[in-house]
Formats: C-alpha cells, sequence, structure tokens
C-alpha cells in the first residue's frame, strides 16, 4: 500500500481521499492558511463544507504549520490549492521531498514568468530543488471531475497524464476504483492546456445564460452551440501549436472537462459568466461569488495569461489572434477592458 499526502483542503482534494482510502492507503490531508475553517469542521467528522461528505476515519488532517510531517514518508503528493498557489506551494514542499517520488497535480490554469506563459507542471520543474529535477516524476490530472460527485462516489472518469507514462500507471493503480476510472496519457501538454483554457471558454459559456436573462429570453442554446464549437476549435488550435496532441481536445481531457464545467449549473466559471451576461462588471461579479463561498474562479484568472500566451504566438508569426482566436479575444476585452457582453458576442459573430 502506499502513502499519499494530499496538500489543499478544499473540494477535489478532500474528495480524492475517498477513493484512496477506499483502496486502503495511508492518506494525509494538509490544509493550507486558507484551509483552516475546513479543517475545524472536518475534523469534527462533520460533512465537508464544499462537498458534502464527511472525509473517511482513516484520514490523518494537518495544519499549514504541519507540512513536514504530512510529508515525511510519502511515495505520491498531490498539489490540490488554486493555480495561483502552485509555484509557492511548490517552494515549500522542495526541502521535504524525497527522490523517487510522484508528484501530482490537479490544480488547472497557466503562470506567468520570465520564459513567457507556461503550464503548471513547468512551474513545479523550475521550483524543484536542482539535483531532484530528475529523480521527481509528474503527473498532470485532468477530466471531466466534479468533486462532490466523485465524493459520493459517483460515476466518474478522469485523465493521468505524464511523460513517464510509468508514473501514470502506477497513480491510476493507486486512485483506481469501481466508481473512478482513470485513463493515462503522455499528452501533458495537451491535457494542461485543455485543462486551463476550457476554465476560461466556460465563462462564455455561463454568458449566454445571463445575457438570455436580461433580454427576457428563456433560453440563447443557439449562440451556445456557437460558442460551445469556437471555444473547442479556439483550444486545438492553441494545444497544436504548442506541441499537443489535438486528439486530447476531443477527448475527456478536453471536451469532457469543458463540458462539464461550461454546462453544470454550480460550476464557478459558469455561473461568473452568467453574472457578467446579467451586466455585473467582473469586479461586482467576482465579489457576488465570494460571498457564497464557492472558492476561486479559475477562468478570471487564466483568461489574462491565455491572451498573453496568444499575444506571444502571434508575435512569433504564428497565429493572427483576432482571425483566429476571437473568442478568446472578446473575453479578454469583456473580464479586462470594460467591454459588455452583448457588444462583445455582436462583434465576435461578425467573424463567423
Amino acid at each position: 500500500k502506499m502513502k499519499v499526502t494530499i496538500l489543499g483542503a478544499g473540494a477535489m482534494g478532500s474528495a480524492l481521499t475517498i477513493p484512496l482510502s477506499d483502496n486502503g492507503h495511508t492518506v494525509n490531508l494538509w490544509g493550507t492558511e486558507y484551509d483552516a475553517g475546513i479543517l475545524r469542521v472536518i475534523r469534527k467528522r462533520d460533512a465537508h463544507p464544499r462537498i458534502g461528505v464527511k472525509i473517511p476515519d482513516r484520514v490523518h488532517f494537518f495544519d499549514a504549520d504541519q507540512l513536514r510531517p504530512a510529508l515525511n514518508g510519502s511515495d505520491i503528493v498531490v498539489i490540490a490549492v488554486s493555480s495561483n498557489a502552485v509555484r509557492a506551494i511548490t517552494r515549500r514542499i522542495a526541502p521535504y521531498l524525497k527522490r523517487n517520488i510522484i508528484l501530482m497535480i490537479v490544480s488547472k490554469g497557466l503562470e506567468e514568468c520570465s520564459q513567457g506563459i507556461i503550464i503548471l507542471t513547468d512551474v513545479i520543474r523550475n521550483e524543484l530543488i536542482k539535483n531532484l529535477k530528475d529523480e521527481i516524476t509528474i503527473v498532470a490530472v485532468g477530466g471531466p471531475s466534479i468533486a462532490s460527485e466523485l465524493a459520493k462516489k459517483l460515476p466518474t472518469a478522469a485523465v493521468y497524464a505524464s511523460t513517464e507514462l510509468e508514473a501514470a500507471k502506477i497513480s491510476r493503480d493507486t486512485f483506481v476504483t469501481p466508481y473512478y476510472r482513470i485513463k493515462i496519457s503522455s499528452d501533458v501538454i495537451g491535457l494542461e492546456l485543455s485543462a486551463a483554457l476550457k476554465n476560461v471558454y466556460a465563462i462564455a459559456i455561463g454568458w449566454c445564460d445571463g445575457l438570455a436573462k436580461e433580454l427576457g429570453e428563456k433560453t440563447l442554446d443557439n449562440v451556445k452551440a456557437l460558442l460551445f464549437t469556437q471555444a473547442l476549435r479556439e483550444m486545438a488550435l492553441i494545444v497544436k501549436i504548442m506541441g499537443g496532441n489535438v486528439e486530447t481536445v476531443y477527448d475527456l481531457a478536453g471536451v469532457g472537462d469543458f463540458e462539464v464545467t461550461s454546462m453544470s449549473k454550480e460550476r464557478r466559471n459558469r455561473t461568473f459568466g452568467e453574472l457578467l451576461g446579467c451586466g455585473l462588471s467582473p469586479e461586482r461579479a467576482l465579489s457576488e461569488l465570494e460571498k457564497t463561498g464557492r472558492g476561486v474562479v479559475e477562468g478570471y484568472l487564466t483568461c489574462d495569461k491565455a491572451y498573453k500566451l496568444a499575444k506571444e504566438l502571434e508575435n512569433r508569426g504564428e497565429i493572427n489572434l483576432s482571425e483566429q482566436l476571437p473568442l478568446l479575444k472578446e473575453m479578454y476585452l469583456v473580464l479586462f477592458n470594460s467591454k459588455r457582453v452583448k457588444d462583445a458576442i455582436s462583434d465576435f459573430l461578425r467573424k463567423i
């Protein structure tokens, strides 16, 4: 049996304790400073406030100042914090990691550094202690996995990707259960870009529900279908140029994850987009979501970085942003240039 430490007591990190416990592994759940309230609740064996189930009795809990004991002797370490915290968490854990450990990441996003815009596995690799870089394997997790459904043992499928397929297989064998099925892949670039970009484009799908309310209509499903299709086209283009496999975009890690993120009424990115479609400013929409305790809107954080990545590609002569990524451009203008959703959709339609 394995010893697995999960970093981040939010929804997905906590949900993953369920299949691990069912498989008889030793499980440590470490909470960041922002997880203190959650840890107080689940230590009393009350239901987790984000996923609605009790964490198994065999799970050991660790506070933010107990990182070293939490990591001690771990075979697998899972990073399950928001994307903007991945760099800082990697720096904190690097001194305590042993050689030949498997480092998994369920966070989804992009990061900006001196090299430009990079995927999160590259962020981790850059922050690892130099003599560990070649002795720690990294596995990225993607696919349509709603944490609350996984925690309730409802059928769920995910994709584990690594340049070292043996590490992906070990991770799969550690987590897989009859209700949690796992595919493995070597396309880390395609999986990570799909996982990050689908959060961005899910905001645009939410626009349609909000704008329908503004216009007094029941739905804007025609527009929603158009935006969904265009989002996949733009995701596939970015993945291809960045060296990933386009087929990944049209599989679980891409369209599968995008569907569940953009169509479920409970998803943060879609809901954020709906509030924008109703006429709220991005700042007001974020404030409204914060009141509900729904967590970080990853798509908002990632949109700026995705646009900068597109500009990098345009500057290299590899794309024409306005012509080939018109939806991403309009999203950026809505989120960061005060453009109204109605105007953004109208201008996008002129590109079709």
